[in-house]
């Protein structure tokens, strides 16, 4: 896999910089709100942050990326997904409040929580295989696919 080239990690350090400038500016804006524009900046900050945390873990490790990016990568991507399903809930709950019946406003909410819990517990879980790493081999320094016998998909979360 060799090194990574200084025009990507440049490019990288942009990124991350445009991703960090967009949390501060959503965190500005949210201050200056209140009721659901403060919770909708809120969250846009949010996932500007996660945004730069991505970028960062690929200017800071990027020997830890290339070579385990396929393993660690997998509860980040359901976390991604966990976090999508948040926000677009969160919208339905916050936008339809008073456009929707209560019981529909009310269930809308429950999904908020569970892929809240769900991206918490994701996030969590590739954050502890770092301090205990499973669910696939290393062939001369280099991450191989598990044989089928070997398969272990959820030792990894």
């Amino acid at each position: 896999m060799g090194q990574v080239e200084r025009s990507r990690v440049k490019r990288w350090g942009a990124l991350l910089n445009s991703e960090r400038d967009a949390a501060q500016l959503y965190s500005r804006l949210a201050d200056a709100e209140t009721g659901e524009g403060r919770e909708i900046f809120e969250e846009l900050a949010g996932i500007e942050r996660r945004h730069a945390t991505h970028w960062a873990q690929k200017i800071l490790w990027p020997g830890l990326m290339q070579r385990y990016g396929a393993v660690y990568g997998f509860p980040f991507a359901l976390e991604g997904f966990a976090f999508f399903i948040e926000a677009i809930f969160l919208g339905i709950y916050l936008y339809g409040w008073d456009r929707l019946a209560p019981w529909v406003h009310l269930a809308s909410g429950l999904p908020i929580v569970v892929a809240g819990v769900a991206s918490a517990f994701f996030v969590v879980a590739a954050n502890a295989w770092m301090n205990t790493p499973r669910g696939f081999r290393l062939v001369n320094g280099r991450v191989v696919a598990p044989q089928e016998s070997d398969v272990e998909e959820y030792s990894v979360i």
